[in-house]
């Protein structure tokens, strides 16, 4: 009798604890409520989707231009670049606060040029004819930078003789002051206060970021698509945006014809106007686009998620389950990535919030902290 009443008291723990990992269980689920997850399938509950903002989109081949990545760097535009040049001969004084990195404006004074004291005739006795042979010269360069057969370093050089030889047609023997011609930044002193110039002597070099130059260089294996080349996109290391050559008033300039000796690579300019967040002198990743192909499956970049080598997007099959879907990945343009298999015609893939779908998937529980606006 001993024996079969402690038999039924253990079979009663046994139930109980049962019980308790049962209610155990429900109570995790309920907790989870947001999220399930089966496989690669990912439950999560239509309001969590709405505060998350995940949205979604119908995949539909289109055209898809070719890539070629490559590195570049942003450089002041010849045509955005003004030389400050002495007007006359004499002992120059910086305006104060003139320095490096400061900004000026149409007009504004970079130095005073003094000549008292300083014997001689009239520095201006040839300045014409000079002015004449640099115009002729201008003119001939300009011609030829609009067929391509010029660089932006030599229009930029003839450039700069017209202005310094116009400076010298205005001087005079006494004294003058110096002032920009264009509003920018003033990115070189040439000179110091107390220094000695003649007329025409550079002074200072002022660039307005208003229009810009990317420079891209391009591996030399490249040289058949090379005249294919019809604009670019590209991104900085300080900026998460790609910047998109076409949104910019974007056109290509000259190209270069011969492989370096040195690195082998061709060179290839844009010229673009700036919105103020492009500052000259960066480095930038560079995505050369050349002729379209049709029929391409391609989803924006932020909706491919990346794991140990391995390429997903998430699928969304009904109104709150979601796939994730292993797929291969081609070109990629910066803003948008070639898709070559794992999605097909009419599905419906994550555009925004993957990374939401993705820690969901992974931990179980839909993240709370984001508020969508």
């Amino acid at each position: 009798m001993t024996t079969v009443i402690r038999c039924l008291s253990v079979a009663a723990v046994v139930v109980m604890t049962g019980c308790a990992d049962s209610h155990s269980d429900n109570k995790e689920k309920e907790e989870n409520h947001g999220h399930e997850e089966h496989g690669n399938e990912i439950v999560i509950k239509h309001e969590q989707i709405e505060k998350l903002g995940i949205k979604t989109t119908i995949v539909n081949p289109s055209e898809f231009q070719n890539v070629i990545k490559c590195g570049g760097e942003i450089l002041p535009s010849p045509l955005s670049q003004a030389v400050v040049a002495a007007k006359s001969d004499g002992i120059i004084k910086l305006s104060a606060g003139i320095n490096e990195g400061v900004e000026i404006k149409n007009g504004g004074v970079v130095c005073s040029i003094s000549s008292a004291g300083i014997s001689g005739g009239d520095p201006r006795a040839d300045a014409r004819t000079q002015l004449t042979a640099a115009k002729q010269n201008l003119e001939r360069v300009q011609k030829l930078y609009n067929s391509n057969l010029a660089t932006a370093k030599e229009l930029q050089e003839a450039q700069v003789a017209v202005e310094m030889a116009k400076n010298a047609v205005s001087g005079n023997s006494s004294s003058s002051v110096a002032v920009s011609p264009i509003s920018g930044v003033v990115s070189q002193l040439l000179v110091a206060s107390g220094s000695y110039v003649t007329t025409g002597t550079p002074i200072a070099v002022v660039t307005s970021s208003a229009r810009l130059t990317l420079k891209a260089s391009v591996p030399q294996r490249y040289f058949n698509e090379f005249a294919l080349i019809k604009t670019a996109n590209f991104k900085l290391p300080y900026s998460d945006k790609i910047f998109a050559l076409d949104e910019m008033q974007g056109h290509r300039l000259t190209a270069g014809t011969m492989v370096s000796a040195t690195n082998g690579y061709f060179d290839i300019e844009f010229s673009f106007v700036g919105d103020g967040s492009v500052a000259p002198g960066s480095y930038a990743d560079v995505y050369l686009l050349g002729n379209p192909e049709s029929g391409v499956i391609s989803v924006p970049t932020k909706s491919v998620i990346e794991e140990q080598g391995k390429y997903a997007v998430f699928v969304r099959e009904s109104k709150e389950h979601f796939e994730k879907r292993p797929v291969a990945i081609g070109r990629t343009d910066g803003k948008r990535i070639e898709i070559t298999s794992g999605l097909a015609k009419g599905e419906e893939v994550v555009t925004e919030g993957a990374v939401y779908v993705k820690l969901a998937g992974n931990s179980g529980v839909v993240p709370e902290g984001h508020h969508h606006h």
